[in-house]
């Protein structure tokens, strides 16, 4: 991920945030972990979902990817309400990362972690335009604080890091499963979900098509 957010792809990323007339400006990208499938029962493989309620955010793609598993999507519920409704039976489960399903208490109602890893939303620092004028910010300062953005990156990929490790920690510890895909498994999700390129992804083909040239080098 870091080899296409530092590189030219994520640089013409933040710039577009500048160039859209939105008023920021993108300094930098932070982790913020993958999203990973946790339920009330296991699951190995895009079959084992069919049927399943499964909770996702209030979007198009998310829902679809939801259905491309043959479960059902279940939008409305807010993220202090997931544990209820799983322990409720209105969800099977739910998708986020290890802190989210550590610290909102949801191991307890799902304690089944599947490491699908099926999608990473990476947070970006950004700069108010109004701010820095009102400043007096010059272009050689902004320059360095630029610099200084990307400087807290690695401090916050590794704060986050341990965030993460801890989470799962204290979740393992605690009788949660962790269900770890095989390659081959993996794959089958990868399959299951190829569909979302072509209903979602023609408007930033070109993103894509160099994101994977650069997954090809690795």
């Amino acid at each position: 991920m870091w080899a296409v957010l530092n590189g030219r792809v994520g640089q013409d990323m933040l710039d577009k945030v500048q160039a859209s007339g939105s008023g920021l400006i993108g300094l930098c990208w932070y982790d913020a972990g993958s999203r990973c499938f946790y339920l009330t029962k296991s699951a190995r493989t895009p079959k084992d979902f069919v049927g399943l309620k499964i909770r996702v955010m209030d979007n198009k793609m998310m829902c679809r990817m939801i259905e491309l598993l043959g479960a059902t999507p279940v939008t409305g519920i807010g993220p202090n309400d997931i544990y209820a409704n799983i322990m409720s039976g209105v969800i099977d489960g739910a998708e986020n990362n290890w802190p989210t399903y550590h610290t909102k208490g949801d191991y307890k109602a799902a304690p089944y972690y599947i490491l699908d890893h099926h999608i990473r939303v990476p947070e970006i620092l950004l700069a108010s335009e109004l701010a820095l004028k009102k400043a007096g910010v010059t272009a050689e300062e902004l320059k360095i604080i630029k610099e200084c953005a990307k400087a807290t990156q690695e401090f916050e990929i590794a704060e986050w890091a341990k965030m993460e490790k801890n989470s799962e920690a204290a979740v393992r510890a605690d009788g949660t499963i962790v269900v770890e895909l095989t390659p081959e498994e993996q794959q089958l999700y990868r399959d299951a979900m190829a569909p979302l390129y072509e209903e979602f992804g023609k408007p930033y083909q070109d993103t894509i098509n160099a994101i994977n040239s650069i997954g090809r080098l690795f």
